[in-house]
């Protein structure tokens, strides 16, 4: 678990540097947009009220107003589309770090089917990983049952990345170590603490 965290805080240590300027870079073209549009309002906001006669100057305030507003909005909108297109790139990355494998897989493996099995607290499991991890957890099944007292009845196949799912033997009873699961927790519990990361001070423009 603990090298896992190491390995994300990496990629997320390497990704930040670069998603940072491309993120200053995409907010700041998007400022300037919204600038824009708002200051083309506010032309059209004050040319309207010079010209308008004093009996329909309410409805003019009210009109510029709107346009003043739906500018706003839209400046809003394609800020924040903008940095969701970084937050996927940053989460694109991750998975692309992944899939090239830049760490031990054989300890990685080892290390979540330890803690997958400790977790469960069970006698006997069964093993699912993913096809190209099959042969390697076939290696590593021996060590794991000494080590923990504990019985690998199978070793299946399952449509995972890598990681690992462990299963009590009537399949009542399951862990989700697999490296897509743990991408979830990245998405869900760091994600937000990248964007205020990469954001921060950004919403008070």
């Amino acid at each position: 678990m603990r090298q896992q965290q190491e390995v994300v805080k990496r990629i997320r240590d390497k990704l930040l540097e670069k998603a940072r300027e491309d993120a200053k870079r995409i907010i700041e073209d998007a400022k300037h947009e919204a600038e824009r549009i708002i200051r083309e309002a506010e032309e059209k906001w004050k040319k309207k009220v010079e010209e308008t006669k004093k009996k329909i100057l309410e409805d003019a305030e009210r009109k510029a107003e709107e346009i003043l507003i739906d500018a706003q909005i839209k400046a809003r909108m394609k800020i924040t589309d903008e940095k969701n297109k970084i937050i996927e790139l940053l989460m694109n990355k991750i998975e692309e770090l992944i899939e090239k494998g830049i760490y031990d897989r054989s300890e990685s493996l080892r290390k979540l089917a330890i803690e997958a099995i400790s977790q469960l607290e069970l006698k006997e499991v069964i093993i699912y990983v993913s096809r190209n991890d099959k042969e390697l957890m076939e290696k590593l099944k021996s060590s794991i049952e000494n080590e923990l007292n504990v019985r690998i009845n199978d070793i299946k196949e399952a449509n995972i990345r890598g990681g690992v799912i462990v299963e009590s033997i009537d399949g009542g009873i399951r862990i989700d170590n697999s490296y897509d699961a743990r991408l979830e927790i990245i998405k869900t519990r760091l994600l937000p603490q990248i964007s205020k990361e990469l954001f921060s001070g950004e919403e008070k423009h």
